[in-house]
């Protein structure tokens, strides 16, 4: 019976995610989100229990930031900037 009900929600799933990439004009979700590493808008902390911060959305986290924002809101970073410096 479990079986039958996962096979059930991964069909819905698969289903409600084809609908949402023809809706949607063919945008796919990102498989992850962006690096922060390379964002100009990333900070490192001195807080030692939050040391990664964003200057953007103006949190502190212990993972990084786009992925706490991808996991809130399930999109990928808005304001992801690629820092000139680095390249």
């Amino acid at each position: 019976m479990k079986y039958r009900l996962v096979v059930i929600n991964i069909i819905l799933y698969i289903l409600c995610y084809m609908v949402d990439i023809i809706v949607g004009g063919g945008k796919k979700v990102p498989e992850r989100p962006p690096n922060c590493l390379k964002c100009e808008f990333f900070k490192v902390t001195w807080d030692p229990m939050f040391p990664r911060s964003c200057e953007i959305f103006s949190i502190k986290c212990t993972n990084l930031p786009s992925a706490e924002v991808f996991r809130a809101t399930g999109s990928s970073c808005p304001s992801f900037k690629l820092n000139e410096k680095l390249t």
